[in-house]
């Protein structure tokens, strides 16, 4: 079977601030990519075909949603325009759903790699040192990212949490993971 590469996590960092996100847009289209050629999955395993499309709906409602709030403001502004605010919650919605389903196909990757897959739960449970429960914590990165200021930094930090233990999940699959010969798709 065909192995990942071992990504490091200064240049995911690095690469996604200089390319203003896009090269994180690609970082998790390539680890999609390169689980579905590494591994064989059965029919009803369809987390990550799940997680493919929710990219790509993911993607859309994001750009669809700057567009909107360029067109709709006059720069950055405080003031909450409805329109705004319903694809911003949409944008969010779809990508929480999809960050779900990429970290469940990581997790399923593990498996098929016979590595103990980590407990979804606690990748985003990982914030604030678990503290908050999981499915707030994504909430919470959520809002407090789009808010700005000292919220801001917050949901920053908690994304780069996140990207940091997913990847070193990643990178697990790849280092010590047990492929089978000529069983690739």
């Amino acid at each position: 079977m065909k192995k990942g590469k071992i990504r490091g996590f200064g240049a995911l960092i690095g690469l996604s601030i200089v390319t203003l996100g896009i090269y994180l847009l690609y970082w998790l289209y390539i680890n999609l990519k390169e689980i579905n050629e590494s591994f064989v999955f059965e029919e009803k395993e369809t987390v990550l075909k799940t997680a493919k499309h929710l990219f790509i709906f993911y993607v859309i409602f994001s750009v669809l949603s700057t567009i909107i709030s360029l067109a709709l403001t006059d720069g950055p502004s405080f003031k909450l325009n409805p329109i705004v605010i319903f694809f911003s919650l949409i944008s969010a919605g779809i990508g929480l759903a999809f960050f779900y389903y990429f970290t469940s196909s990581v997790a399923l990757a593990q498996t098929k790699a016979q590595i103990e897959p980590f407990d979804i739960p606690d990748i985003y449970g990982s914030y604030f040192g678990g503290i908050v429960p999981s499915f707030f914590s994504g909430i919470v990165a959520t809002i407090s990212f789009a808010f700005g200021g000292i919220l801001g930094l917050i949901g920053i930090a908690v994304i780069i949490i996140f990207f940091y233990k997913l990847l070193e999940e990643i990178n697990q699959i790849w280092s010590d993971g047990v492929f089978e010969e000529n069983s690739a798709v």
